[in-house]
């Protein structure tokens, strides 16, 4: 029989850029690691689709460290950009913007109206993002990776995602005990579930 562990699902956290750029009063993200799902607000403002999944370890720092360099990365053009008013709505994915190329990243530095419509396209995303972070018993690296990858299988299996289509390769080894998650406060986070094994 696998074993069972409790873990919690918190959030909606601030992402981690400057107030400005934010609608709403979301709570700062706190200095926490592990795995942690980035989110978009749907429309009735209630709810959130998620966007990536990803997890820390400790000598990375917390996932506020993480994400402050991952706005880095956004704003230097390397993620993609998906349509946000299609994503609120109806939680598909429609990418404005392709990011994972070095070339584009080059012709960015040179080209101020492609600067321009990235800098447009990233405004419009960044005050409708959120952090969740899942919190509990998992006591590895090891375990954190499979829950992970666990959740990203289970994201890419459903009807519409707004993930990016990246597999993570770290899932459970055949050799490895399976573990069963039990969630809880998960009902803000559009097909987040309520049990996964991993």
């Amino acid at each position: 029989m696998s074993p069972v562990v409790e873990l919690q699902l918190i959030g909606p956290f601030a992402y981690p850029v400057p107030k400005s750029k934010h609608e709403g009063t979301l709570p700062e993200l706190p200095p926490l690691t592990g795995v942690y799902v980035e989110a978009i607000r749907s429309l009735d403002d209630r709810t959130y689709f998620a966007r990536g999944i990803g997890d820390t370890k400790l000598k990375e720092g917390s996932i506020r460290t993480h994400f402050l360099a991952k706005r880095r990365d956004y704003r230097s053009g390397w993620y993609n950009l998906i349509d946000v008013d299609l994503a609120r709505a109806k939680g598909q994915r429609r990418v404005v913007w392709q990011g994972w190329s070095i070339e584009k990243l080059d012709r960015l530095k040179k080209d101020p109206g492609l600067l321009e419509e990235h800098r447009a396209l990233l405004e419009r995303q960044w005050p409708v993002m959120a952090v969740f972070i899942v919190v509990g018993g998992l006591q590895s690296r090891r375990e954190l990776q499979r829950l992970r990858a666990a959740l990203l299988i289970h994201y890419y299996s459903q009807p519409v995602y707004l993930l990016d289509d990246r597999q993570y390769k770290a899932k459970r080894r055949v050799d490895e005990t399976p573990i069963l998650a039990k969630f809880t406060s998960c009902a803000t986070l559009h097909d987040f579930p309520e049990t996964l094994s991993f």
